[in-house]
């Protein structure tokens, strides 16, 4: 089982027995929600990515404010484009070399090909989350905020390698552009600040540190903007 899924695993079944002892006359329409969640639970467990997209598409017709029904169709996105959230926190964690030079080059390996397909939908999980005000969120929706986000400006620093080598070249770099810098620093910030608020784990404070530092070692190099900062931070 990917480690997201289990992560969901352990944050859905005590709130299952609490809701079950304390809901009186609501428990069915709770289960009823719930067996909309445990079916896309089972089906993310299957890797029918679509399928459960499908599902909670059709769930937040329903309830467009149903904020776990957006958590997992979240999930659903990242899963369907070979983003696993926790496994990427857990990567980060272990790599020193994200906090030295380059860091965000040494996230490639992290993630699949930069592919716009892909970064489509990754963005797109990334909104789901921003759709959920902020006091709604808890410190495991932060987390996932956070690491969908991680997964986001790897994949658009990632597409700039167009030779698929594992580097940036001088001219790989030139072709960032400034929509495309004002993402990954848009990001970044986004990434930062959830992980903040996210869960406190190893793997959390570890992606934490990572993050901070890619972010003071853009801030740190000069330019006169966010893209010229952030091509002179790839070209260490």
């Amino acid at each position: 089982m990917p480690a997201a899924l289990q992560f969901l695993r352990l944050c859905y079944l005590p709130m299952m027995i609490v809701c079950t002892i304390g809901c009186g006359s609501n428990s069915l329409e709770f289960f009823e929600k719930k067996d909309i969640e445990q079916s896309a639970i089972s089906l993310l467990e299957s890797n029918k990515s679509d399928d459960a997209i499908d599902l909670l598409t059709s769930a937040l017709e329903d309830e467009p404010d149903n904020y776990r029904y957006m958590t997992l169709l979240a999930l659903a996105y990242t899963q369907k484009h070979g983003i696993d959230p926790l496994q990427l926190a857990i990567n980060m964690s272990s790599n020193s070399a994200v906090a030295q030079g380059n860091g965000l080059v040494s996230l490639f390996p992290y993630v699949p090909a930069a592919t716009s397909d892909r970064i489509s939908g990754v963005t797109k999980a990334s909104e789901l989350m921003a759709a959920i005000p902020s006091e709604s969120r808890t410190n495991a929706d932060n987390f996932k905020f956070a690491l969908i986000n991680v997964a986001c400006i790897t994949l658009l620093t990632k597409s700039l390698d167009t030779n698929q080598d594992g580097t940036l070249s001088a001219d790989e770099i030139a072709s960032l552009s400034a929509t495309v810098a004002s993402q990954i620093v848009s990001a970044l910030a986004i990434a930062s600040g959830s992980l903040a608020n996210g869960t406190a784990n190893s793997s959390a404070e570890g992606a934490q540190t990572k993050i901070s530092s890619i972010s003071a070692g853009i801030e740190g190099e000069s330019g006169a903007s966010s893209q010229d900062r952030l091509k002179s931070y790839l070209s260490r």
